[in-house]
């Protein structure tokens, strides 16, 4: 495993963001504090596809990739009965969300999901999940992207 920097972190998002930018989210899991497992879905394709982006702010080795059920068999991940409240939050929020945006913070290690959903008065809200691959300091942050 090598240590992700952000020139890895670019090619990353040059190479992915055409199927990221506008995919939906169908699925979000936990398992362990430091993975989050996204199931998305894009429609933009003339074939719509289904993808899990694994997220991992491990200190040690953070990293951003692509799996499928092999690799669940492989790394054995197993997703816990009752989930985090922070993945409970996030479900709240992005669960069938659709992702506008996907950027990468300038010679930074840090990638936004820029995502729009109806809060609970019905109006059109935009929010940012920012995941921060900075070793020991590697963080998931989710705020309002209108009012930070």
């Amino acid at each position: 495993m090598h240590a992700l920097d952000s020139l890895t972190l670019q090619y990353f998002y040059k190479e992915n963001s055409n199927f990221i930018n506008g995919a939906i989210v169908q699925k979000i899991q936990f398992p362990s504090r430091y993975e989050i497992i996204l199931t998305i879905r894009n429609l933009n394709d003339e074939k719509p596809q289904n993808k899990k982006l694994y997220i991992n702010i491990n200190p040690k080795y953070p990293h951003i990739c692509f799996i499928n059920e092999n690799t669940f068999i492989q790394r054995n991940i197993e997703i816990p009965q009752k989930p985090p409240m922070f993945c409970m939050q996030l479900r709240k929020y992005l669960n069938g969300s659709k992702i506008k945006d996907f950027k990468i913070v300038k010679y930074e290690r840090i990638l936004e999901f820029y995502f729009d959903y109806f809060d609970e008065i019905g109006s059109l809200t935009r929010i940012c999940l920012a995941a921060e691959f900075m070793g020991k300091h590697s963080n998931i942050i989710l705020y309002n992207a209108q009012n930070k």
